[in-house]
């Protein structure tokens, strides 16, 4: 969007890629993203597994939490071993109320 950037995210194609890192785990390939807020709730493969986790609008992890420990491996001939897509779902309420609180299901 057009809105000012905040924290570590820094506007433009040349200031680099941004990296999910937390207690050591490294986001590896990427999933699933929706609004929850004012930030993100994101699903994605990390070393540990599929992951789900909570991103502020300034970048920060307040959430991580393996949602499954194994991962889906699945090769072809530009990434032999290219992770197969996380997705984020709702449960138990539709997309369109957005849900992220507490009473939010995944």
């Amino acid at each position: 969007g057009l809105n000012e950037t905040r924290g570590i995210f820094r506007p433009g194609h040349k200031t680099g890629r941004l990296f999910l890192m937390y207690n050591g785990d490294v986001g590896r390939w990427e999933g699933s993203m929706r609004a929850c807020g004012t930030g993100w709730i994101v699903a994605f493969a990390a070393d540990s597994g599929n992951v789900c986790a909570r991103v502020t609008r300034t970048g920060d992890i307040t959430a991580w939490k393996v949602i499954e420990a194994s991962l889906a491996i699945h090769g072809h001939g530009k990434e032999p071993n290219q992770n197969m897509m996380v997705r984020l779902a709702t449960l138990g309420a539709p997309e369109s109320e957005a849900r992220c609180g507490a009473e939010a299901r995944f």
